[in-house]
């Protein structure tokens, strides 16, 4: 299975979205009720500048990220640099996005993809100078 979900990272948008007296809340309910979720077998997190991720953001043009403004996503950027820097609940393969990019350019999949199947360890950091 693959999904671009992962649970552990909602309390990140709840924190950058709600009220202090909500996000207690939130975080009362959420350590309450959030279920026993399985760790993935991997985690892949394709890291980037903020600059980048709203360059490719606006040039994606999608209608529900038009709102998004440049200041919040920074801040998510951030809030996701922090929480994967101290990320250990299953292997993670950081990838440097600033010159690679997966998403849009197929060399750059197959590159990423042929890395990742020769992964080793727990924790791993692939950059590519392009």
């Amino acid at each position: 299975m693959v999904s671009d979900f992962l649970l552990e990272k909602d309390p990140i948008f709840a924190r950058l979205t709600l009220s202090d007296d909500e996000y207690a809340l939130y975080r009362r309910i959420y350590e309450q009720m959030a279920p026993p979720v399985a760790a993935p077998d991997l985690l892949i997190y394709l890291q980037a500048k903020p600059e980048t991720l709203i360059a490719r953001v606006r040039r994606r043009g999608l209608d529900m990220e038009r709102r998004i403004d440049d200041a919040y996503l920074t801040v998510v950027a951030e809030s996701y640099m922090r929480f994967f820097h101290h990320y250990d609940a299953a292997p993670l393969f950081i990838v440097n996005a600033e010159s690679l990019n997966p998403v849009d350019k197929d060399e750059d999949f197959e590159l990423l993809y042929s890395r990742l199947l020769a992964m080793r360890s727990y924790r791993e950091f692939f950059g590519y100078a392009g």
